[in-house]
């Protein structure tokens, strides 16, 4: 084949290869351009729903946490306030509650508390009287019932031993109209066991002897 010159030979000889390879070059580039700034946008995409999500996480974590220290905070004003009905012979009226039932030992039986203590009512006041003697770590679930319906509205007295308070609380022997002394009733029915104390140990023998019934005729909790 004859050229007329040799610029002629390679622009028909090379001509068509190079157009191909700079249109390649071309569809390549445009392909990759695309393919960059599509992935682009789906990555601004995942971080910004990451970012969302995160923060909806935050806004969660935020919420159960207020949740968590609200239901915290009314957990501790129950209790406190359980505390402060429960305890009426706390440390504070301690002294007015002695005077009192120095003065006077009868009162009316007003209530029965869930820890086995009575709330007597002795003239105006209520004083809160623990039984010498008991211990309710290993009673029946029906106890507190059963000294409720033994004990609610009826009249009792007070009488004290040696020792009349521990941990800032009163205890002492409660006796009915009959003279019945129910702390031996509670132990020789097997709602409690026997509490040795290291000062209040006048009636000890009596306490004892009324769990060793207890315990012989298999009642309340030795009825096992």
């Amino acid at each position: 084949m004859y050229y007329d010159n040799k610029s002629s030979f390679y622009v028909r000889q090379y001509g068509p290869v190079v157009l191909v390879i700079i249109f390649s070059i071309l569809l390549i580039s445009s392909g990759l351009y695309i393919y960059l700034n599509t992935n682009k946008s789906d990555v601004k995409q995942e971080v910004a729903q990451e970012v969302k999500n995160e923060n909806t996480n935050t806004e969660n974590k935020e919420e159960v946490k207020n949740t968590e220290t609200e239901t915290k905070q009314e957990v501790v004003e129950e209790t406190k306030t359980e505390q402060n009905t429960n305890n009426s012979t706390s440390t504070t009226n301690l002294d007015e509650v002695l005077s009192i039932l120095e003065k006077a030992s009868e009162g009316t039986v007003k209530s029965v508390n869930d820890s086995g203590s009575v709330n007597v009512q002795i003239k105006d006041e209520l004083v809160e009287v623990n039984f010498i003697g008991v211990d309710y770590s290993k009673s029946p679930s029906d106890t507190i019932k059963k000294i409720k319906e033994d004990l609610q509205d009826k009249k009792v007295k007070i009488a004290f031993d040696t020792q009349k308070t521990e941990d800032s609380k009163v205890y002492a022997y409660v006796y009915l109209d009959d003279k019945t002394l129910y702390n031996e009733k509670i132990l020789k029915n097997g709602l409690a066991v026997l509490r040795v104390e290291r000062n209040n140990t006048s009636l000890l023998d009596v306490l004892l002897s009324a769990q060793k019934d207890a315990r012989a005729n298999s009642v309340g909790l030795w009825n096992i």
